[in-house]
């Protein structure tokens, strides 16, 4: 298994040079080398998690915790 800094920077790599989202970056890394996402996702470091949630959320794939009303 790859370890976590040089999987970061390999992600890193990639999107400077395509221009594509980390998203796609670690879904075309994990097909590339026939490894879950889900076995990845320890390894991703805090700034492309921050990275990874701001893309999510321009594309609103986060949902807002919703006000409640006093009951």
């Amino acid at each position: 298994m790859i370890d976590k800094n040089k999987f970061n920077q390999e992600i890193e790599d990639f999107v400077y040079e395509t221009g594509e989202s980390y998203i796609d970056a670690i879904i075309n890394f994990c097909e590339k080398n026939n490894v879950e996402i889900e076995s990845v996702a320890k390894m991703i470091n805090r700034v492309i998690k921050a990275k990874i949630e701001s893309e999510a959320s321009d594309l609103n794939l986060l949902t807002e915790k919703l006000c409640r009303l006093p009951m």
